[in-house]
């Protein structure tokens, strides 16, 4: 290693491998790597001129320069995100077509088991202080399987906090939240949303750069026993909120309201025993969230899987929930 590495070619070989590659993954570096070498080299043979395949060819010197710059540009021009993109190599579906996927690549926890007959989720003197901020202050109410809870408060009220800390984003100061007969506030976000608690954020999270289907099947294979349920409940979820059809859409390309209700058919797949949704029709038109209500509704009544609804829209909390929580500087 030394000064010549950074001389200009070298730097521009190695720029064009990654854009030709992608961006977004190891597998797009090692595959701009292998395209960007064997271009260079082809044309290193050629860049001396001579007599090839009886024609006399000239001396054409820095052409494989030149053959990495087309091959960026063509690929910047038909595929912008490189030809791999951020999709990795899979190696597991590879040597083990028939296993699925490799446990070992996400290890289950086995400190936690889903607890069977788990009928409410509660929440037991829960407080959560920043400081001398009591952002939840001694909260204490009761979400029963099967239900529409919904949760009201003015802005600053402290429910986002209670959320994050019903499914393990923060650690509550006191109290306890108990899925069942079983405590999970101490446990790890992953482990809570394994045992049945998945949730979505007041800011929409979606990966923008992965398909409708991308986003919702990445949530199912982290919580679902094998591959073939993980595929089943990826599909259950896109069709219960509409978007079978745009399985194949980059989510980012989506308006508003669907990536909204692509993250929620995200959380669904999960197989939860819980929703909680924080304002999950915020920035939706009123027609969107007309829909967005039938379909929880649908869920409840199909499924009989307890939703926590936050929201400020009172007409959508009154119109679905079946009993309503309020809460006002952290308090009930």
């Amino acid at each position: 290693f030394g000064p010549k590495d950074f001389y200009f070619e070298s730097c521009f070989l190695l720029i064009s491998m990654l854009i030709v590659g992608g961006l977004g993954s190891v597998s797009g570096a090692l595959v701009g790597v292998i395209v960007i070498t064997a271009v260079t080299e082809l044309l290193r043979a050629l860049e001396g001129g001579g007599n090839i395949l009886g024609f006399s060819v000239p001396a054409l010197y820095g052409l494989p320069l030149v053959g990495a710059s087309l091959a960026m540009i063509l690929v910047l021009f038909i595929r912008p995100t490189g030809l791999v993109g951020g999709r990795e190599f899979e190696l597991a579906k590879v040597w083990n077509p028939l296993k699925g996927r490799d446990s070992k690549l996400l290890p289950r926890s086995q400190d936690f088991q889903v607890p069977k007959g788990a009928h409410a989720l509660e929440a037991n003197q829960l407080s959560r202080h920043f400081g001398g901020v009591r952002a939840v202050d001694g909260v204490t109410f009761k979400a029963e399987a099967g239900l529409i809870t919904g949760l009201i408060g003015p802005n600053g009220a402290g429910k986002s906090t209670l959320i994050n800390l019903l499914t393990g984003q923060l650690r509550p100061s006191a109290g306890h939240v108990a899925l069942g007969s079983d405590l999970i506030e101490n446990k790890q976000p992953h482990i809570i949303a394994r045992a049945g608690l998945a949730r979505t954020f007041q800011n929409l999270r979606v990966f923008s750069d992965m398909t409708v289907r991308e986003n919702v099947l990445v949530a199912a294979e982290a919580c679902a026993a094998d591959k073939a349920l993980a595929v089943w409940r990826t599909n259950d979820a896109l069709a219960r909120f509409g978007l079978e059809t745009l399985g194949h859409r980059l989510a980012g390309s989506l308006p508003y309201g669907q990536r909204r209700l692509v993250e929620i058919a995200r959380a669904l797949a999960t197989g939860p025993r819980f929703l909680l949704l924080d304002e999950p029709a915020a920035g939706m038109n009123p027609a969107e969230t007309k829909e967005l209500m039938g379909r929880l509704a649908a869920l409840r009544a199909d499924t009989g899987v307890g939703i926590l609804v936050v929201e400020h829209d009172l007409h959508l909390i009154m119109s679905l929930s079946d009993t309503i929580v309020v809460i006002d500087r952290g308090k009930r």
